[in-house]
């Protein structure tokens, strides 16, 4: 929610970098976004140090390949002058055009999706609730119920 209204007073590309940049920056120094902090959850290398700057940014851009993936398609295929007509002023025709889009993108690249989405589901069933880019990068999403820090 705090990343949509970002993007919402602040434009698709700034507001998703600030976002981006309060996700790496809270998870370095801090091992929380504002969202982990009332959901009373942080991010913390396995051996229960901070994350430092270098792991926060790894972690970013591995639990968010695809959504990464998908923009720079987006760049790619529309140009930038295109993508960002379509997000500031849509109609009725261009409503239709990003919906093509949004199936294309989804058709054409279900295996990556599925990749990334098998990724995310990961922790449902690894032992220590675990996502592939916790295990990548050597992080661990701890949970402090009732004021005292525990691991899954």
């Amino acid at each position: 929610m705090l990343a949509g209204g970002c993007v919402w007073l602040l434009g698709p590309i700034l507001g998703i970098g600030l976002h981006l940049v309060h996700v790496t920056i809270g998870h370095a120094l801090y091992g929380q976004t504002v969202a982990k902090y009332f959901l009373r959850i942080r991010v913390q290398r396995v051996d229960g140090t901070k994350l430092g700057p270098i792991r926060s940014l790894l972690r970013t851009f591995s639990a968010l390949w695809f959504p990464f993936y998908v923009v720079l398609l987006g760049f790619a295929v529309q140009g930038v002058p295109g993508l960002m007509g379509l997000a500031d002023n849509l109609d009725p025709t261009q409503l239709d055009t990003l919906r093509q889009f949004g199936v294309g993108i989804v058709l054409g690249n279900a295996i990556p999706a599925l990749f990334w989405f098998a990724g995310l589901g990961l922790a449902a069933f690894h032992p220590q609730k675990r996502a592939l880019h916790d295990l990548l990068v050597g992080t661990l999403v701890v949970y402090r119920l009732d004021g005292v820090a525990r691991r899954p």
